[in-house]
């Protein structure tokens, strides 16, 4: 309890005097997308206490060897793609039943734009750290698919298709992955009006959208799951076309506990961001969103989109009337703020259970070797499932139903209860009771309003089943609370399948 409240503190501190934490682990070694770097040499002398780090930061003295990280890793650090909250960018029209862009916190900010309140949205700040998160997993995703995993950014030597990728997220109408785009696509997909938080189903499903209208410049096709379930008939499907392997981009938008991740999965939440074809995970903080790209220990590292930066803007060459609104425009990309060397760290225990976790498959090696990293980890302790085929679901009321409308809270696999023969009368009773708190249970809640959806009672369809070959094979149960608190208490796996309503923004 004493070392929690210690990291808390700790946090505090860092978010005030904006301090980057001090290079302090010199056993574990640091991972980042795939790459792993050794940890620095610990320094002869004495760690300096926080007090003396607070008087050097005050004093503007130089950071102590402590405070230093590993070159390599800084510079693959600086390489990655950080987007953050923005100002002054064309508006984004306010619903009429939608936020007001007039707020209190825009007003301590300074980021409202008074001639333009009644209208709409100049900029984010306050409500689209999800969308900047989620810009910069895919940011990422199109650079490594683009330059490859191993290159390297320099302000002196520029490469011109990472300045066209960013071109990409610029915050303007015309860009394919603008802010003005993923809130269009949240509108229409996930009815998230403009200025409202986005979660990450809301999320994935706007990447989605987006790399379908832009695959001819993206190159890239998005596979989506809200339980960490894969089927390989639908990422083959996905994948393969005119015989030829096209990239894949899978976003799982999970819930990995009730109020803080369950300790049972930080070793392979970890182990994931450690995998080549790892691009990130967007979400992860309570009431906030961060891009989260690496860790050492049980620390991960992320960027931070709470910085209020002017819009990010460049004008066309083909039509330089979309930024003729403006008095001063750039007529290039500020390319140095979309990167940082800036380190961030959030202990595991202090991360929010609801993530969006992204991995990209280039090619067959790719898909094979992810099958195999997955299958190689524990059963019991992983939220990552391979699966040949998906089943179809049904229920009494609503017939054939979508997996997002159930609530997974998964233990055994279907295909494990499945391959038991027939005659085995011996562990039928147990397994029965272990797939009733392990696979998906149709529910129905009576209210849709966030601030009352925790009290909202859960009415459980008694009469869902599993629909294989034709054939309802099985019903569900319901579990009470009191069961699950004892399950929870027994550190039982439990995954819950995401819900905008309770995802961090």
């Amino acid at each position: 309890m004493a070392s929690h409240s210690l990291n808390t503190l700790h946090t505090v501190f860092d978010y005030i005097w904006d301090r980057d934490p001090a290079n302090d682990d010199f056993v574990n070694n640091l991972v980042v997308l795939g790459n792993t770097y050794a940890p620095s040499t610990a320094p002869k002398d004495d760690k300096p206490s926080d007090l003396k780090f607070l008087f050097q930061r005050l004093k503007q003295e130089p950071p102590t060897p402590e405070s230093c990280w590993p070159i390599d890793f800084l510079q693959d650090v600086y390489t990655r793609i950080w987007l953050t909250y923005r100002t002054g960018f064309p508006i984004i029209d306010r619903a009429e039943d939608g936020p007001s862009p007039l707020s209190f916190g825009s007003l301590i900010r300074g980021t409202i734009d008074i001639s333009t309140v009644t209208k709409g949205f100049t900029t984010d700040a306050g409500w689209g750290c999800m969308i900047r998160t989620s810009q910069s997993l895919l940011a990422n995703s199109l650079l490594n698919l683009k330059l490859g995993r191993d290159w390297r950014y320099a302000k002196s030597q520029d490469s011109p298709q990472h300045e066209q990728i960013v071109s990409w997220f610029v915050d303007i109408p015309s860009a394919p992955f603008s802010i003005h785009n993923f809130v269009e696509q949240g509108t229409l997909c996930s009815n998230k009006k403009p200025g409202e938080w986005f979660g990450p189903s809301a999320a994935a499903r706007s990447i989605q959208v987006l790399c379908e209208e832009n695959y001819k410049d993206a190159g890239i096709e998005v596979y989506v799951t809200s339980s960490g379930d894969l089927y390989e008939d639908e990422l083959s499907k996905l994948a393969t076309k005119n015989g030829e392997f096209r990239p894949v981009l899978i976003l799982a938008g999970i819930r990995l506990g009730v109020k803080n991740v369950n300790p049972l999965y930080w070793d392979f939440l970890k182990k994931t961001l450690s995998w080549r074809q790892s691009v990130g995970i967007a979400g992860g903080r309570p009431s906030s969103s961060h891009y989260f790209f690496g860790y050492q220990g049980d620390y991960l590292f992320y960027l931070d989109p709470h910085l209020p930066q002017k819009a990010l803007l460049v004008v066309s060459e083909s039509d330089p009337s979309d930024s003729q609104t403006f008095v001063e425009v750039e007529s290039h990309l500020n390319l140095e703020s979309v990167h940082t060397n800036k380190i961030r760290k959030l202990h595991l225990d202090q991360m929010d259970p609801s993530m969006l976790i992204g991995l990209l498959v280039e090619d067959q090696d790719s898909f094979d070797d992810l099958k195999r990293q997955v299958n190689a980890h524990d059963a019991n302790s992983r939220f990552f499932n391979f699966f040949d085929s998906r089943p179809l679901m049904i229920s009494k009321d609503s017939g054939v139903v979508d997996e997002s409308e159930f609530v997974d809270l998964g233990v055994m696999s279907m295909n494990e209860y499945d391959a038991i023969e027939d005659g085995d009368e011996s562990c039928i009773g147990t397994l029965r009771k272990e797939r009733a708190f392990s696979h998906p249970v149709m529910v129905a809640m009576e209210s849709e309003e966030p601030e009352e959806l925790e009290a909202a009672p859960i009415n459980f369809d008694k009469e869902a089943s599993i629909l294989e070959n034709d054939k309802a094979n099985d019903t569900f149960e319901e579990i009470h609370p009191s069961e699950t608190e004892s399950r929870l208490d027994a550190d039982e796996p439990v995954v819950v399948s995401h819900d905008d309503s309770s995802d961090p923004v």
